[in-house]
């Protein structure tokens, strides 16, 4: 378990997740049956819960964000560099030169005409 979850017991933290979280397509039963799985690290293909049990990640956090794994450091400091240069352009008529070179290999990569792309920070 981390040194954050240390500081509060499991019991407590999945009570205050349930008061103050507010869970898509979860029932509120199943919650307040159990509570939520609190997960503490992920490593690879490998997720971990915050009492230390393994699981094979197979759905990479459930909407597909992870399919590179967990922990991989050139992407964090990919990641940590270019929040340092400039960590957001707003869609409104501005971009950035990474943004463009991103646009530019998926329209290479992509099948048949698609050419364009749409970012945005959500499904």
């Amino acid at each position: 378990m981390s040194a954050e979850l240390e500081h509060r017991d499991l019991s407590t933290l999945k009570r205050d997740a349930i008061d103050n979280i507010i869970f898509h397509a979860t029932p509120r039963e199943w919650l307040k049956a159990g509570g939520p799985w609190v997960l503490d690290r992920g490593a690879g293909a490998l997720l971990y819960d915050a009492d230390g049990r393994e699981y094979l990640d197979a759905l990479s956090g459930g909407v597909f964000a992870v399919l590179v794994g967990y922990g991989r450091e050139e992407i964090a400091r990919a990641m940590y560099d270019q929040a340092l240069r400039l960590n957001y352009t707003s869609p409104y008529a501005t971009t950035s030169a990474v943004t463009i070179e991103l646009a530019r290999k998926l329209a290479e990569i992509t099948p048949g005409d698609l050419s364009a792309s749409f970012f945005c920070n959500s499904g």
